[in-house]
């Protein structure tokens, strides 16, 4: 096989691994990561990812709190993996900007399919977000040591921390911002 050739049928052999409700439910074990090289269409979400989104951030977090309703409400960016949702990207606006002051844009949920961790696609998305050229910021569970170290690394420095911010369980919130 050559490479498209093989990138395919690597992608084809990790979603005949399952859905994210067999990873959650223990009826299969996620890759550690179908490929490196995966090449996922980033685009806009639309009220036909709602189900997927959903499912996804159920097999993410153990208290996933968006009702399907609330993804369209911001900016919601997916990472289509062979045809279906393999990752997304939440943000807003939370300051237009001024002629001294840049704009400000927040992530507000950020969440890749288990089969497809460690693959580079939240590293995509928080890409794609860059463009808008903003200064951003994020909140993330202290204990999320992969997202933050994923954050830092592409130049997130913690700001603050908000304690006993999450719930289920109570967690102190670590509040980043780009460098």
């Amino acid at each position: 096989m050559h490479g498209n050739e093989a990138q395919r049928a690597r992608l084809r052999a990790a979603k005949q691994r399952g859905t994210p409700a067999d990873i959650r439910a223990g009826r299969l074990t996620p890759s550690p990561s179908c490929a490196n090289s995966l090449d996922p269409v980033l685009r806009p979400a639309t009220k036909n990812d709602l189900p997927a989104l959903v499912e996804l951030e159920r097999a993410s977090f153990n208290v996933p709190n968006w009702p399907a309703d609330t993804f369209l409400r911001y900016e919601c960016t997916v990472a289509e993996v062979l045809g279906e949702v393999g990752g997304f990207l939440v943000s807003r606006e939370i300051f237009g900007g001024t002629n001294t002051a840049p704009p400000e844009r927040e992530i507000l949920n950020l969440a890749v399919d288990p089969r497809y961790r460690r693959a580079g696609i939240a590293t995509l998305l928080i890409k794609k977000e860059f463009r808008k050229k903003a200064l951003f910021f994020l909140e993330v569970r202290e204990s999320n040591v992969a997202a933050r170290a994923l954050y830092e690394s592409l130049g997130f420095v913690e700001i603050s921390r908000r304690a006993e911010y999450y719930n289920n369980p109570t967690e102190t919130a670590i509040v980043m911002r780009m460098k």
